[in-house]
């Protein structure tokens, strides 16, 4: 077994032991890992001792190493796609952030060429809520995407408390303004996830990993029987391997709204297979029936968004509209007072309260946009 597939092995497994055991099982054997790691999966899930960790390659980047004109200095994350590390950029002396993608994430020669250009085309994105890319560096067999380094919390993680009803959507208009942006160049995202949105610690949104995202000026689909992306967060058309449009984001933006608001994934079924077919044919449960509070507008929005097919949803450009008219709701009810919705209600299901500084950057952050708009 190759290094890549001990990574890609011990990733699966921890992944399934999140999973009642029940699940699994078919939880693996739906991945889309190739037949070697799933196998090794299920030997080190059916061993009663805990699997250990695959110890680091020899030619893992080290901390303290140079690549190029930056040496690393920690490792932050350690996934499947690659490692993530900060790094002290010794030209310009600021601190950055390299993702040394995966081996089993560049395949062969042409693939790399191609996310290569991809990344460069990335950079070219000029967006306050997009991370940005600063350079692609090649050493040897490595290569690494140099960007942005983001000091703040994914938004899983920030909404795992209640969350005022206008913070979740200046949130989520951050999110959909980065995209329109993306769109508007001809790059979608293709993995929306609440894992690839950062919230910094003063409120402000950043949309992670442009740097693997895909130009749509031309008929661009993933790869035949592999789709490109997280699965509870695909859109129909990415689960069948069809052809991705910006509509495919804006599906996953609805997906990740509709979880974050209701605390339930919209097409959430006991197993894999049941999910997957759920977000091919079939319609999720309206929002307002987890949470009746849910503003009309914010609630149809989500729904447009998680239509079947691409024709019928909106645009991103729509999307940020329509959020920016669930803003303006949302502040005339909470001036009624009781009569409306009270200014400390919140549309999470997760429990906790947000600062008076919170509140006071909401407000003027909304004041800012809706001079924009008008």
């Amino acid at each position: 077994m190759t290094e890549e597939q001990w990574y890609a092995t011990w990733e699966l497994v921890e992944q399934a032991s999140t999973l009642e055991d029940s699940l699994r099982w078919e939880f693996i054997e739906s991945s889309s890992a190739d037949p070697a790691v799933k196998a090794r999966a299920i030997e080190l899930l059916s061993d009663p001792g805990e699997p250990a960790p695959p110890p680091p390659a020899a030619d893992e980047p080290q901390i303290g190493e140079m690549v190029g004109r930056y040496r690393l200095k920690l490792l932050l994350s350690r996934t499947g796609s690659g490692l993530v590390f900060s790094a002290d950029d010794t030209e310009l002396d600021r601190t950055v952030a390299l993702k040394f993608l995966a081996q089993e994430t560049l395949g062969s020669g042409p693939v790399v060429a191609r996310l290569i250009r991809e990344a460069r085309a990335a950079s070219a994105l000029n967006h306050p809520n997009i991370v940005t890319i600063y350079d692609v560096v090649r050493t040897g067999c490595r290569i690494a995407i140099v960007m942005e380094l983001i000091e703040g919390r994914v938004l899983r993680d920030v909404v795992s408390r209640d969350v005022r009803t206008d913070q979740l959507l200046l949130w989520f208009n951050q999110v959909a303004q980065a995209l329109s942006s993306a769109h508007s160049l001809g790059i979608i995202h293709r993995d929306i996830k609440p894992e690839n949105i950062m919230v910094r610690d003063d409120g402000y949104v950043k949309v992670l990993d442009f740097g693997l995202a895909r130009q749509f000026a031309g008929d661009i689909s993933s790869t035949p029987g592999l789709p490109v992306g997280t699965l509870r967060y695909m859109s129909p058309e990415q689960i069948r391997g069809a052809k991705l449009t910006p509509a495919s984001d804006v599906f996953a933006l609805g997906v990740v709204m509709y979880e974050c608001i209701t605390g339930t994934h919209p097409f959430a079924a006991e197993f894999v297979i049941e999910t997957t077919n759920a977000i091919v044919a079939k319609s999720p449960a309206r929002p307002s029936s987890f949470v009746p509070t849910i503003p009309t507008v914010l609630e149809t929005a989500i729904l447009d968004m998680l239509e079947k097919a691409p024709s019928r949803r909106p645009s991103m450009e729509s999307v940020v509209k329509r959020l920016q008219d669930a803003l303006r709701q949302v502040s005339l009810d909470a001036r009624k007072g009781p009569l409306g919705n009270p200014r400390g209600t919140s549309l999470g299901r997760f429990g906790g309260a947000v600062s008076a500084g919170l509140l006071l950057l909401t407000a003027v952050t909304l004041a800012a946009m809706l001079m924009r708009c008008n």
